[in-house]
């Protein structure tokens, strides 16, 4: 129970058996028969530049509280990262919280490229935990005034649709662009069942050619959403699938949306509807090889993050 909840058999599943980009890179420490700590890297396939290579995301690292204060995680971390590199991994990235930051980058080689902000549109507050029952109606009602952004009398699907996602991503890559790759066989994993997200679809357009894509989630242990991908060929089409995606959430009992993004493309149009800065995360990098790649891992606006990009989204 060290993530607060148990995200059950098939999530683990989900997440380490059936990655497209293979099994986890994970070292764990024992003490007799119980295990004490982990370190564990989640293979990604990335787009830097040009170049598509393998990558990984640092993740669900974690400290019996007996051990801590005694290196476990820097030694763990490293033997991880050597493994990594035997099997071609070549960039780590990861999004690490305030008790494991000083590590990565003070004793472990991390790059702290900037942080990637989170935005946050309320949709029925009083369903929110931290409202007081007495705000309940009022912040309700005044939620009802902010913009949704854009039309939601438009033609839409609620299909899956991978493929004209991952076009839609690509058309956007340019060739200083860091991100992780799209592919159709990545985002129908990455959105699939098995995650435990109850991931949900807005097309906006023809199925077969939409103009905008939005994906966007159910935490199953709070009454938040979150939005998980955003895709479109204009700014209206974004706007659009935005709209609809906050009257779908608002609509499921929803208490606020989220989204957490790098990606200057996407600032205005999330404003636009009503979000707003709500803090963030440090993106820190570590390039694993010498050879020189066509985009610079180490800048952070070179970097394309979103939602789905933080494995607990």
């Amino acid at each position: 129970m060290v993530f607060g909840h148990d995200r059950g058999a098939e999530h683990h599943s989900w997440k380490f058996d059936r990655n497209p980009a293979g099994p986890p890179v994970v070292v764990v420490a024992q003490d007799g028969a119980r295990i004490v700590g982990q370190y564990a890297l989640w293979p990604m396939r990335l787009a830097i530049g040009t170049d598509l290579i393998l990558g990984a995301q640092s993740l669900d690292t974690m400290t019996h509280p007996d051990y801590r204060g005694q290196g476990m995680f820097t030694a763990l971390a490293r033997e991880c990262m050597d493994l990594a590199t035997q099997r071609g991994i070549e960039v780590l990235f990861g999004f690490p919280n305030e008790a494991s930051y000083p590590a990565f980058v003070g004793r472990l080689d991390w790059d702290h490229t900037g942080d990637v902000r989170q935005y946050s549109r309320m949709l029925k507050p009083s369903l929110h935990p931290r409202t007081p029952a007495w705000a309940g109606a009022l912040s309700d009602a005044a939620a009802r005034w902010l913009p949704r952004g854009g039309r939601t009398d438009v033609p839409v699907s609620g299909n899956p649709a991978p493929a004209e996602l991952s076009r839609l991503a690509a058309a956007r890559h340019d060739r200083q662009t860091c991100a992780v790759d799209r592919s159709p066989e990545y985002l129908a994993w990455r959105l699939g069942s098995g995650s435990g997200q109850h991931y949900e679809w807005v097309v906006v357009g023809p199925p077969e050619d939409p103009h905008a894509v939005a994906v966007w989630g159910k935490d199953p242990f709070s009454t938040r959403a979150r939005l998980v991908e955003l895709e479109g060929r204009t700014a209206d089409a974004l706007a659009s699938a935005v709209a609809l995606t906050t009257q779908n959430a608002l609509q499921q009992g929803r208490s606020e949306l989220l989204a957490f993004a790098q990606r200057p493309d996407l600032r205005a149009v999330l404003r636009r509807a009503g979000f707003v800065p709500r803090g963030g995360l440090p993106l820190i990098v570590r390039k694993q090889t010498g050879r020189l790649m066509r985009g610079n891992v180490h800048r952070h606006s070179a970097w394309s993050v979103f939602g789905s990009d933080l494995d607990t989204y």
